[in-house]
């Protein structure tokens, strides 16, 4: 998208940008700041288009372990249930089939983050 910006780190393209292209004005403009296409990388930053950095592995790795721990935290009725006989395994089944492939997951994860 195109904004205006002006570049803070010429190495890696880093800029400020101004939200709102109808504020530009003069003293924008002798500032430095030009009409430039532009990204918002993962980290809220602003960087000049194709320069804006990935999001690390490590990090994709930390959200899913995190996403992972939500489900085995909405699923933990199940083993309440079973462990109090007011269901069976079988009934759940397929749910604690996930839950050990989502802890499973995790440990490999985290075995990675570390």
């Amino acid at each position: 998208m195109k904004k205006y910006a002006k570049i803070l780190d010429d190495k890696t393209k880093r800029c400020i940008v101004l939200v709102n292209n109808e504020d530009i004005n003069e003293a924008f403009i002798e500032e430095g700041f030009t009409l430039q296409e532009v990204e918002e990388a993962y980290d809220y930053n602003w960087y000049i288009k194709g320069y804006a950095p990935s999001k690390p592995q490590s990090l994709i790795n930390e959200e899913r372990v995190c996403e992972l721990l939500r489900q085995l935290k909405n699923t933990d009725y199940v083993a309440a249930k079973i462990a109090e006989g007011a269901a069976t395994k079988e009934e759940y089944a397929e749910i604690i089939s996930n839950r050990q492939k989502w802890r499973d997951e995790i440990n490999r994860l985290q075995a990675s983050i570390h």
